[in-house]
């Protein structure tokens, strides 16, 4: 099965104090089995997710709430991905 890597880290931007205490879902599907990952907002987390292709194509989608918006941010957020790796199957 093809893989891939997804290092993510929580956003942290001037929030009210219980902010803190948010456990943001994170809900992903696509060419995998469906599965969520509860991501705390005082935390990094890597997901890897194993791909298999339909039609010849790998696709994943990553559904994160609550999303929030920082005072005076005309911004929605939701988490930072620090970037994408690409495992071939048996590599």
């Amino acid at each position: 099965m093809n893989g891939v890597v997804l290092p993510e880290t929580a956003i942290r931007c001037t929030m009210p104090a219980k902010s803190s205490a948010l456990v943001q879902r994170i809900a992903v599907s696509g060419s995998t089995t469906p599965f969520t990952v509860l991501l705390p907002a005082t935390e990094a987390r890597t997901i890897t997710v194993h791909l298999r292709p339909r039609a010849g194509r790998c696709r994943v989608r990553f559904d994160v709430t609550p999303a929030r918006k920082p005072p005076n941010d005309p911004r929605t957020l939701g988490v930072v991905a620090d970037g994408f790796e690409y495992i071939a199957a048996g590599g």
